[in-house]
């Protein structure tokens, strides 16, 4: 009743993504288990496989799950499957040897409040540590990065998804 309504400017990627629309799609995270990382790599490859552009990027921004000790067994290994199938990933659909698949995973932190060693702040934090690394190069929040760390220069766009988020086309 205050303030009439109006309609919202629009964007039409119809033609697909301008130069100065660079995007990257971020899936945030957390990996308990080795035996997750092949649902979530066919997930962010369907992501890419239904929006395809050479404009937009993915991330799997990743957390190793809660635990009584900074490092744990079966840490190794969640980490280098993960290196493995983004680097597979990357082969398959990358040109030029710039593939738009990214993997950023933080270390763990003891959090006092919790008497555990998790990630910061979990999903947010994985947020802001990514926008901090995006506006001013500040890639400290994150223990690993693979990926071609150029294709993130001039990231407009950085849209979130759920692991169980499906995108239309």
């Amino acid at each position: 009743l205050v303030v009439p309504p109006k309609v919202l400017p629009k964007l039409d990627f119809s033609e697909g993504l301008p130069a100065d629309s660079k995007t990257i799609a971020v899936m945030p995270v957390l990996i308990g288990k080795p035996d997750e990382v092949p649902d979530l790599v066919q997930q962010i490859e369907s992501h890419w496989l239904s929006n395809s552009d050479r404009h937009l990027q993915l991330a799997l921004l990743a957390d190793l799950g809660d635990a009584p000790t900074e490092h744990c067994p079966g840490d190794d290994e969640i980490t280098e499957h993960l290196v493995t199938e983004i680097q597979a990933l990357n082969k398959r659909h990358g040109k030029k040897g710039v593939g738009p698949f990214h993997l950023l995973l933080r270390a763990r932190q003891y959090n006092e409040a919790e008497r555990c060693w998790m990630a910061w702040e979990r999903k947010r934090g994985k947020l802001e540590e990514f926008n901090r690394l995006l506006v001013n190069g500040d890639d400290s929040g994150f223990s690993l990065y693979e990926g071609t760390r150029s294709a993130l220069d001039d990231v407009r766009f950085v849209v979130t998804v759920d692991a169980d988020t499906l995108l239309p086309t």
